[in-house]
């Protein structure tokens, strides 16, 4: 509160996994961010597609699971980079590999975890990266 550089982020989080969703929130929460839910891909790209063309989006940072119903986390990614191209995406997954980490890579998630991840590496890259939209 007060003066001062406000380091909180609008931070929208993607997973359809409930007790890695709410662990994510809890921490993201703790250090102060904003947060927005979705268990589905599908609504949070309906989200994504809502903001206003053309003006800065009301979210500084998705972070999105791969494995995920109906879309995965990669046309997920592919998706929403096409709608906000600013906005950073960090893909976590509990079924990575090298082969994975590239394509998230190269389809242009900014950062890449394999869970179980430590919840400082996950605030580091908020750090690194939403500092870039912010």
């Amino acid at each position: 509160m007060g003066s001062g550089i406000d380091s909180s982020k609008n931070i929208m989080v993607v997973e359809d996994d409930a007790a890695m969703q709410e662990l994510i929130r809890e921490f993201l929460e703790r250090q102060g961010h904003r947060v927005s839910l979705f268990r589905s891909a599908i609504k949070a790209l309906e989200a994504v597609r809502a903001f206003a063309p053309g003006e800065r989006p009301p979210v500084e940072l998705i972070i999105s699971d791969i494995n995920m119903p109906q879309m995965d986390g990669f046309e997920f990614l592919k998706l929403a980079r096409e709608a906000v191209p600013s906005v950073p995406i960090i893909l976590i997954t509990a079924f990575g590999n090298r082969v994975t980490e590239k394509e998230a890579l190269k389809e242009g998630a900014v950062a890449y975890l394999n869970k179980p991840f430590g919840l400082g590496e996950l605030n580091r890259l908020i750090i690194t990266h939403a500092k870039a939209s912010a």
